[in-house]
């Protein structure tokens, strides 16, 4: 497994691949956490700078606005169950652009009155931006959670695809 650092708008991401498959995004840009939960830690390669080809090159594609759809291998074996289904249902039916709704990806993944699970699914993606959990809504077009990134990061991420959300599900100042 190779592991880098890959800037982008949104910050630093931590990147891991295992071969040509994308493992792991880490939206904090942190390579402690991603190390941690690799498989055996020190069988990973830390690389000192994004490589030019494959997933790195796709991200700053995606990042400049020049690709739309993801083409390299995602490897999403560390997520099981309904975990897995859902995840694969929003990086098969949701495109660059498009959202849908908790409920809708449930549907999607045949469990329609699902809609909390697909919101623990979409807070445990281990591969963001590229498996597009920041797509996923509430109903009512609200964001809610995103794991590491926040929900300024999710926002940020559905801008840079021309979606502009009703509202964010910020906590109340206090």
């Amino acid at each position: 497994m190779r592991a880098w650092l890959q800037p982008s708008p949104i910050g630093s991401l931590a990147v891991a691949v295992d071969g040509e498959a994308v493992v792991r995004i880490d939206l904090s840009g942190d390579l402690g956490r991603l190390l941690a939960a690799a498989p055996d830690p020190h069988a990973v390669e830390i690389l000192e700078r994004a490589p030019t080809r494959g997933v790195a090159k796709e991200l700053d594609g995606y990042f400049a606005g020049r690709l739309r759809t993801f083409t390299v291998p995602v490897d999403l074996s560390s997520v099981g169950g309904f975990h897995r289904e859902a995840l694969q249902a929003v990086y098969d039916e949701v495109g660059y652009g498009d959202v849908a709704s908790y409920g809708e990806v449930a549907a999607m993944a045949g469990r329609p009155l699902a809609a909390r699970a697909v919101g623990q699914a979409m807070n445990r993606n281990p591969v963001p931006v590229i498996v597009g959990c920041h797509r996923v809504l509430a109903a009512d077009g609200s964001l809610h959670g995103f794991g590491t990134g926040g929900l300024e990061t999710k926002r940020r991420l559905l801008e840079i695809e021309g979606v502009v959300p009703t509202r964010l599900n910020l906590p109340a100042a206090g």
